[in-house]
This record gives C-alpha cells, structure tokens and sequence, in this order.
C-alpha cells in the first residue's frame, strides 16, 4: 500500500511540472485574496466594528509580519517539514477565522486569529521565493513572474466581479454568505499550499536558534522605504470606515474598485515599463509616491462613486509602477550587502512597521476631524518624506567645492 502511495505521489510530480505547481498555486493564492481577505474588512465594519477595532483590523496584520520576520522566519531552514508545517497552521488559523464569525465577540476572535495567520504566512511567503528559485531556471524568471502577475489581474477581475454578485444577492443570510465565502477561499489556499510543498527538498535540516540583529546595515533606500511605508499607510484605516460607514458602498461597488485597477493595469504596465526605465527607478519610486497621496488628499473632497472610482484606479496604477520600482531598486541596493537574504528581510520588516503604525494617526486625527479633512491632511503630512528625499538627492547629486577639479584654460 505505502510503495503504490508513493508510485502516485512519483506519478504526480512528473504530470505536474514546477512552473505548473506555480501558475496552479498563483490562481488559488489570488482566489484566497479575493474570497477571503478583499471582504474580510467589509465584514468587520458591518459586524460593528468601532474605528479602534478597525484599525486594528489594518495594524495587526503587518505588525505580526513584522515580527515573524524578526523572530521567526530567520530562523527556520526551507524543507518541506517546515514549509508543510506552516501550511498547516496557515489553514488552521484561516478556518478559525472563519468560524469566529458565528461566534459572539467574533471581531476580537477574527482579530486574534489573523494575527497568528499573519506570523505563520511570512515563513511561506520567505520560502516559496526559495522554491522558485530552485526549480525555475534564471532565464524563465521574467516570464515566469510576468504570467503570474497576469494571472493575478484576471483572478481579482473574475472573482471580484463573481464573489460580490453572490455577497450582494445573499445578504439575508448575513454573516452565512461571508462565512462561506471564507471557506471556499481556505480551501484554495491550501491546495495551493499542498501543490507547492512538494517543490521543497526533503532533506530534514536543524533549526538554529541564533537570533539575527535586525537594521544592522541602515542605508538611505531603507530609510526611505520605512518613512514611504508609513507615509502611504496613514489613511489605512480611513479607507474602510469611508466606504462602508459613511457612504455605506455595497460589495459590488467595492469590488469594481479592484476590477476596474485591473483592467487598466493590465493594459498600461507593459508600456508603463518602458517610461519607468526612461525616468528612473528612485524617481519613479519618489514621483509615484508623492502623487499617491495627492490622490489620497483629493479623495476627501468628493462624495460622487464616480470620482473615488477614478481615483481608486489612479492609485492602483501609480502603485503598481511604484512597487516595480521599488522592486528594481531593492535588487540593485541587495547587491552592496553581503547577507542578500538579511537586507530583503529588512525592507520586509520596515514595510511592515510602517504599515503597522500608520493607519493609528490616521484613527487619531479622526477623533479631531471630520473624514474628509483627514484625507485631505493626511495627504499633506505624507508629502513630507518624499520632499525631504528629494532634497536629498539634489544635495547629492551637486559636487562639494572640495571635490571641483580646476581645469587649466587652453589656449
């Protein structure tokens, strides 16, 4: 019985090449994003939620990241006992999540569960770059990477467009359609999971419990990561508490935000590319930033679906060649560190950080403001980095009389 089990596991692996397990695992994994975590916010604020509980919702998440990447994702060796591990507990905390929706007090329940599955998803997400990495020739990656972020954009405008019709269509059964929806989205995911551990090795490997000192390198692209991370995740909170409390937006008008951005990114990153390589990499990073949250400060100055629906789709676009960006950048600035893996482990963290602390001043400002104001000031203060990193860079870029070399006047 074991030798027929293994025959098929044999089989299995040779039917499904790695680049398959990949596409396989990122049309699930995009499945999971939108059946699962797109509405969950929703669900909260619905639930009741007050504007503490929801941004908490916003905090948690990167928080607990941010310290799995700390404390835990370091120390842990890629093998197919941890990877399948993780997934294990990854499933385990989403299908809790899922139940304390039927639970009284289920917002503390969701939150507290999240949070676990926040600190468990990063050592995936460390390992499954490994995996790829391994199994995928050098020369596939742009085309491999390419395919998935296609994948994603046809994923979030299918499941969107299908996920809110049936949340919309069978509210009287709330919280049951969010509920059912979540479980559809934890059986995705581990599929995926399940498809994906068999990339690891299965040579077993000893955990090294030798904490490794975080930010021991602190270069000006880190700095400007951490203050753009915090800068871009001030309004977090506002979001949700804006469409949901204020103009109450039902899940379709939500979801066309995503379905819309797809669409339109979808067409204009191919030739996005090419005028992000014409302008620059930090400068389209600072210039993309910057207009970011001008949109977020003209968000606050309008109440027509039709408007935030453009700025929605302006902010998507301009985040997507911001993160290519910074991507590139990120690359470029691992290459004058010796520990590659600690640096990237280091912009993971201060991403994380900054996402984790800026939705609580936007929270606090709106215990003076009014909403909108708070969009509108928010924008403002988040402008601050971006203007200072550009001064930087003019600094730099004009030489010090020291450094001048006097050329001698031909005659």
């Amino acid at each position: 019985m074991q030798s027929f089990l293994n025959s098929e596991l044999l089989l299995g692996d040779e039917i499904l090449k790695p680049e398959t397990r990949i596409y396989i695992d990122a049309v699930l994994q995009n499945m999971k994003n939108i059946l699962f975590f797109m509405f969950l916010p929703i669900l909260i604020a619905r639930l009741g939620a007050s504007p503490l509980e929801i941004t908490l919702s916003t905090s948690l998440p990167p928080l607990m990241s941010a310290i799995s990447v700390v404390f835990v994702t370091r120390l842990l060796p890629c093998n197919f006992k941890v990877y399948y591990s993780a997934g294990i507990l990854r499933q385990m905390a989403f299908l809790c999540i899922a139940f304390a929706v039927l639970l009284p007090h289920s917002i503390a329940w969701i939150l507290v569960f999240w949070s676990i599955n926040c600190i468990v998803v990063m050592i995936l997400n460390v390992q499954q770059h490994s995996l790829i990495k391994h199994n995928v020739a050098e020369s596939n990656m742009s085309t491999l990477f390419g395919n998935i972020r296609i994948i994603a954009i046809l994923v979030t405008i299918v499941c969107s467009y299908s996920a809110s019709t049936l949340l919309d269509r069978y509210d009287t059964i709330f919280p049951y359609n969010y509920f059912i929806c979540m479980i559809i989205g934890a059986v995705c995911t581990f599929t995926g999971m399940n498809l994906m551990a068999r990339l690891a090795p299965k040579e077993s490997k000893k955990i090294k419990l030798q904490w490794k000192p975080p930010l021991r390198r602190l270069s000006p692209f880190l700095i400007m990561v951490g203050f753009m991370s915090l800068g871009g995740a001030l309004p977090g909170s506002l979001w949700v508490i804006y469409h949901v409390n204020v103009l109450h937006f039902s899940n379709m008008q939500i979801a066309l935000f995503s379905i819309c951005s797809g669409v339109v990114s979808a067409i204009c990153i191919p030739l996005g590319r090419r005028w992000i390589k014409r302008f620059g990499y930090r400068n389209t990073l600072l210039t993309g930033y910057a207009l970011l949250m001008c949109t977020v400060s003209l968000y606050g100055l309008s109440h027509t679906y039709a408007v935030l629906l453009g700025l929605q789709i302006v902010r998507d676009l301009i985040g997507s060649f911001t993160g290519i960006a910074q991507e590139t950048l990120s690359i470029e600035e691992s290459r004058k560190h010796e520990d590659e893996a600690g640096f990237f482990s280091d912009v993971a963290l201060l991403t994380n950080v900054g996402g984790a602390l800026g939705p609580f001043a936007g929270m606090l400002m709106l215990q003076l403001f009014n909403i909108q104001t708070c969009f509108v000031l928010l924008g403002v203060i988040a402008l601050v980095p971006a203007a200072w990193f550009v001064f930087r860079m003019n600094e730099k870029s004009q030489p010090k009389p020291g450094q001048i070399e006097m050329v001698p006047l031909v005659k």
